[in-house]
């Protein structure tokens, strides 16, 4: 089980479901090839509206109602800070797929939480690679 906690209401809506749509296609790619060691994947989804205080809401109602192994979330920084700590105390691994902060990553400390993100500079950026694959002669 992997909770999701993102912003699917408010200001950020626009990117929590951006996010959203991509878990969705790689569980369902993932499943379809059987899961993971023969086990499907599930995620469970809560909105943060993009706020710490609903995000640690939702990380509380994650965690009472499903146990996850993992939390995907927040896109945000100020609502992944909130729900950090928790995370952390519960020894889940938190993933934030666009949050920024380095406070999420703090050096010196156990990594129970990961931070990432794309950008269109970025050769991670799906066309940018195949571009720079063409360049090298792949």
């Amino acid at each position: 089980m992997i909770g999701s906690i993102l912003p699917l209401t408010g200001d950020g809506a626009s990117y929590g479901k951006e996010i959203k749509n991509g878990i969705d296609l790689a569980v369902e790619q993932e499943n379809e090839r059987g899961g993971v060691s023969g086990r499907k994947i599930a995620v469970r989804y809560e909105d943060s509206a993009g706020d710490p205080k609903q995000a640690v809401s939702a990380m509380q109602k994650i965690l009472a109602q499903y146990r996850p192994q993992s939390i995907i979330g927040d896109a945000f920084s100020s609502p992944a800070l909130a729900i950090a700590p928790i995370a952390n105390r519960e020894k889940i691994v938190m993933i934030s797929p666009t949050a920024s902060s380095p406070k999420l990553t703090p050096p010196g400390q156990p990594a129970t939480g990961f931070r990432g993100g794309l950008s269109r500079c970025s050769s991670s950026y799906p066309s940018r690679a195949r571009a720079e694959e063409d360049r090298a002669g792949h």
